[in-house]
């Protein structure tokens, strides 16, 4: 859910996306497996894979064709 939630606030208020990640940077997560404590960039993670999402797929998709540029299939059939 947390993912969904950064990536539509990625997608609506792009400018914000790199002062986010500068401010989760230095943040860490402490995981600890056995006898072993990992610290991970966990919200980092996180962040950064809702810019790619807003970025390669949702920006893309929702991009409308430039106005007066006929498409090659809408050229072919005048």
């Amino acid at each position: 859910m947390f993912l969904a939630a950064a990536t539509w606030l990625v997608w609506r208020y792009p400018d914000w996306a790199m002062p986010v990640v500068i401010v989760l940077a230095p943040l860490r997560v402490e995981l600890s497996l056995g006898s072993n404590t990992s610290d991970l960039l966990i919200p980092l993670y996180l962040i950064l894979l809702a810019i790619a999402i807003a970025e390669m797929v949702i920006r893309d998709r929702l991009l409308l064709p430039r106005a007066g540029v006929p498409t090659p299939c809408a050229s072919r059939w005048r």
